[in-house]
């Protein structure tokens, strides 16, 4: 007992020197509050996009950002695809949606044994559809039998996007290989 009361000691001490001695941000820093898009274009992924500049105009209307969710299928793995539009044929970036599984047609997203919330940190070019994927883990499919079922056995809710311009940006940022569909 008293080896392992020891060894969490050093433990909680190791943890504070590397707390203590770590580098911090400044968040006085004007640096840290916004990336110019010349040298967002130089680096890579790691700026969120609300991070960076976005120059151009705001929409004078709403944008109407529409979102779709399919099963991805022959790449073995349990995948979702999400594909965006938006129909004035606006930019616009980074997208919660709120997807969940549905063993009958009409299964609303309260009734559903599997709901889930995600945030995509991407964008969607003017006038394109952008497609984004994400892979359903084993132990999130067991609330509903183990299986992804068809596209039919998913229903999808846009629940807020980012930022939106009437045109795409001069300098486009980078994008985040990780979400595209394998």
């Amino acid at each position: 007992m008293n080896a392992r009361i020891l060894l969490l000691i050093v433990a909680a001490g190791g943890l504070a020197i590397y707390v203590a001695v770590r580098p911090q941000a400044n968040p006085n820093d004007p640096a840290e509050e916004a990336v110019s898009p010349e040298i967002l274009a130089n680096r890579t992924c790691d700026v969120l996009l609300w991070r960076r500049e976005l120059p151009g105009d705001d929409p004078e209307v709403e944008p109407a950002v529409h979102v779709t969710v399919s099963v991805v299928e022959g790449v073995g793995k349990n995948q979702l695809a999400f594909d965006f539009t938006e129909t004035h044929g606006f930019y616009v970036e980074t997208f919660e949606v709120d997807f969940w599984y549905k063993p009958t047609p009409d299964t609303e997203k309260n009734d559903s044994r599997l709901q889930l919330h995600y945030f995509f940190d991407d964008f969607l070019k003017a006038n394109e559809t952008k497609r984004l994927c994400l892979e359903v883990v084993p132990p999130e499919l067991k609330r509903v039998g183990g299986d992804m079922g068809t596209s039919e056995n998913w229903g999808v809710e846009l629940t807020r996007y980012g930022r939106a311009r009437t045109t795409d940006p001069a300098v486009l940022p980078c994008q985040n290989k990780d979400d595209n569909c394998q």
